[in-house]
């Protein structure tokens, strides 16, 4: 009988081992999976920064366009709107040139009236 007792309490410290071990194995899985999964979370926002990165360095580039776009706009409205200046300045002229001509030939033709009126 002692030789029974001795032989359960013998297969109770190995069923007790062999549960601390299997519960360690089971901790230790968990461990790993839970790493595992913040590692691919971590790859994962490593991934996204980096798309985050190329994409705002792609923005930035787009924005400085559209800045240099809006300068050369600019440029050609100022210069469009000097060119519309310099052309009402010409119409301005050549109008009260026209003017002047059309006066003196409206004075030649007058005198010229008067002189053929008189003889």
């Amino acid at each position: 009988m002692d030789h029974l007792l001795s032989q359960a309490a013998a297969d109770l410290t190995v069923r007790s081992e062999v549960e601390a071990t299997l519960s360690s194995i089971l901790q230790d899985i968990e461990t790993a999976h839970q790493l595992e999964q913040r590692l691919v979370q971590t790859n994962k926002l490593q991934e996204m920064q980096k798309k985050y990165a190329a994409l705002k360095a792609r923005y930035d580039e787009r924005e400085a366009a559209w800045a240099l776009e809006a300068r050369e706009k600019e440029r050609l409205g100022v210069q469009l709107m000097e060119e519309i200046v310099r052309l009402s300045a010409r119409e301005v002229l050549e109008e009260r040139e026209r003017k002047e001509l059309i006066e003196r030939l409206e004075n030649t033709t007058r005198d010229a009236l008067k002189g053929a009126d008189r003889e």
